[in-house]
């Protein structure tokens, strides 16, 4: 029988696992709300040609603008990855994502 005074070495793992489990759980819903824009604002194509009255140029410079935001938005995603972290970084563009798609 152990002592009780020595901690339990399972339990630092366990926290960890647990930890691992969160944020790959983070990283599915971001991948997942990230993927229903870029993947769900195309199909409403029709849509927008009708309501906005678009051409077929014009409705592929407004689809084609969603690759260039993403383009455009990887230098500052990486300044603030080496600056505030991975995590705070994918949650924060997480809740991002997920208030602009509700909006």
């Amino acid at each position: 029988m152990k002592p009780a005074t020595q901690p339990d070495a399972r339990a630092p793992v366990l926290r960890q696992d647990s930890h691992r489990w969160k944020i790959l759980g983070i990283g599915v819903l971001a991948n997942a709300s990230f993927s229903a824009a870029f993947a769900g604002i195309p199909v409403t194509a029709i849509f927008m040609r009708a309501d906005y009255r678009l051409d077929n140029t014009q409705l592929g410079l407004a689809l084609g603008s969603l690759g260039l935001g993403v383009a455009v938005s990887e230098l500052p995603w990486g300044v603030l990855t080496d600056r505030w972290g991975d995590r705070r970084v994918l949650l924060c563009g997480l809740i991002s994502t997920a208030l602009a798609l509700a909006v």
